[in-house]
């Protein structure tokens, strides 16, 4: 529902076209495959292992992942999955990922519902751009049967310039 065809789509082809400018040559990757690959890491996320590899090995075998894809064609994929073209880059700090997060968001919006709440999340990363100690923080206007009607993924820097700009607007109170 969320990831719809054009999504999808899109996706195979930034994969592609980041595997040709990598390698040299595409990883073919399809529709079929990539839905094949989300269904893993959505997978991965209820079953947990101490490493991916473990869901392919023969003492930890999982056969509901391991017999969806070859543990070769999981990587290969994971190694060149794409978002946004790498020759256009921005200032926005997560332009690597603005692309899918802006066609979810259009897709949350058909969802009409009355009742709604909004709460913060905080999505782990560890990497050298983490807008936070622990990982990025996100927005959330969620309806009451649980689904996330919109996401607002905030950086660090924006977060400083905004409580800043609160506690100056406390002191002229």
């Amino acid at each position: 529902m969320f990831f719809d065809d054009a999504l999808l789509e899109m996706i195979t082809y930034q994969s592609n076209l980041y595997s040709e400018q990598r390698s040299g040559t595409s990883i073919n990757m399809n529709k079929n495959k990539l839905t094949d690959f989300l269904a893993i890491e959505l997978s991965m996320g209820i079953v947990k292992m101490s490493a991916y590899t473990d869901y392919w090995s023969v003492q930890f075998r999982y056969d509901k992942i391991a017999d969806i894809m070859p543990l070769k064609k999981y990587q290969e994929i994971r190694c060149y999955l794409y978002f946004v073209d790498n020759n256009s880059i921005s200032d926005d700090r997560f332009y690597k990922i603005r692309p899918v997060m802006d066609h979810v968001r259009r897709n949350f919006l058909k969802i009409q519902e009355e009742r709604m709440s909004i709460d913060e999340m905080m999505v782990p990363y560890k990497g050298k751009k983490a807008g936070w100690q622990w990982g990025f923080k996100l927005f959330l206007r969620c309806v009451i049967s649980g689904m996330v009607y919109v996401s607002c993924l905030m950086a660090a820097m924006i977060h400083f310039e905004i409580s800043h700009l609160m506690n100056k607007k406390r002191l002229l109170e």
